[in-house]
């Protein structure tokens, strides 16, 4: 008896969990080895790839965003972008930056948001 099963879930259902709408990004989690199907040498023989649920949860977790976007931010604040960007290049809305889904973006913590 298996104390701890995994849970296979399908790539559909990754899609699902991930919000993505296209197979083309999960293979390209798949190549870049952010991702890893239980069945990758086997595949064939069912027609598809399977996921252990664990695998994936991990996943969405590393591809949350540290903070809101400038976009983000320019809609709470009913700005445009470049103003936002303007505040941050002021110091007037303290910022960073980090790599999100491989684009180094700006991201600004809600809490700061609130205090400006």
């Amino acid at each position: 008896m298996i104390d701890n099963p995994s849970k296979i879930i399908t790539i559909e259902d990754v899609m699902e969990m991930l919000a993505i709408s296209s197979k083309k990004t999960i293979y390209t989690y798949i190549q870049q080895g952010k991702l890893h199907p239980i069945n990758k040498d086997d595949w064939h023989i069912e027609g598809r790839y399977e996921f252990d649920l664990v695998d994936v949860v991990r996943l969405k977790e590393e591809l949350k965003k540290p903070g809101l976007t400038t976009k983000e931010v320019a809609q709470q604040l009913d700005v445009s972008v470049t103003t936002v960007n303007k505040y941050i290049k002021q110091e007037l809305l303290p910022a960073f930056q980090e790599e999100y889904r491989g684009i180094n973006c700006y991201f600004i913590h809600e809490e700061e948001l609130e205090v400006f």
